[in-house]
């Protein structure tokens, strides 16, 4: 019987390609934690930044919408992001042990709003208003907040028969 390595979490760093995915500008992403009930708690991510070592991930939030999910993380529920891209449905899933909360700098709210921007320019042309996906991906910017989590699993979740297969070194 195969064992999952207990050390993975030491070892994952995300590939190049995917660091690039992830943070490109037509993703939408969702983060989700639970709480000591194993009740799920679900967040839109607004934008996402994987720091220089491959690792640790930063995903943004909006405060006034990500209430129960920021409560859950704070408890120290375990992670799940998940990226997607709208046209190719191109979808890749990290997993994280712990995450950490962190306030945002003005650098920080300039990367939300230029990547709500590119992710609406992206998805529009598919057939959805602008209106409504301002709506969806709307923020407050003085409500945006920082998660910080080191990805201890990363899989490929596309559709299809590779969906589950484990990403990363």
């Amino acid at each position: 019987m195969n064992r999952p390595d207990r050390n993975a979490s030491a070892t994952l760093h995300l590939e190049p390609e995917h660091v690039s995915f992830i943070t490109s500008d037509g993703v939408s992403c969702a983060v989700a934690a639970r709480d000591a009930s194993n009740q799920p708690s679900v967040a839109k991510g607004l934008a996402v930044r994987v720091r220089p070592d491959r690792r640790t991930v930063e995903v943004f939030v909006d405060a006034e919408r990500s209430g129960a999910l920021l409560r859950d993380v704070r408890a120290g529920s375990p992670l799940a992001f998940v990226c997607s891209e709208p046209a190719s449905h191109r979808t890749i899933q990290l997993k994280g042990d712990r995450a950490g909360i962190e306030s945002v700098t003005q650098d920080d709210a300039r990367l939300v709003a230029a990547k709500v921007d590119a992710v609406v320019a992206h998805i529009a042309p598919l057939g959805y208003r602008q209106e409504g996906l301002r709506s969806y991906f709307g923020f407050t910017a003085a409500a945006l907040m920082k998660i910080v989590f080191v990805a201890s699993a990363a899989f490929a979740q596309t559709p299809g028969p590779g969906a589950g297969a484990r990403l990363g070194s």
